[in-house]
């Protein structure tokens, strides 16, 4: 019955855990998002600007969003690996203690 109740807490916890993980993770995405948009507004844009784009504008802003997009990629990769780790660790630890119980 404790070890039940234990159980349950640390699933409980680890749940919790798991969505302040995922709040973190998109205030990164939101941070870098804006970060990206200025950083490449700014290296790319010319003042003043004129209602359209000279194409090398252009060029410079489609560079610079496709490496933000890029970043991002390898980030959410890194994050999957991590979880997929996290949740390997947990199953081993649940494994090892119903082995215990018996």
């Amino acid at each position: 019955e404790r070890e039940r109740e234990r159980r349950e807490r640390k699933r409980e916890m680890t749940t919790r855990e798991e969505e302040e993980a995922i709040e973190a993770v998109e205030g990164v995405y939101i941070s870098m998002s804006g970060y990206a948009t200025s950083a490449c507004f700014d290296a790319c844009l010319k003042l003043p600007l004129s209602d359209s784009l000279p194409a090398k504008e252009k060029k410079c802003l489609m560079k610079c969003m496709d490496r933000y997009v890029e970043a991002s990629q390898i980030v959410t990769e890194t994050i999957a690996k991590e979880l997929q780790r996290y949740e390997a660790d947990e199953v081993a630890e649940i494994v090892q203690a119903m082995s215990v119980i018996k």
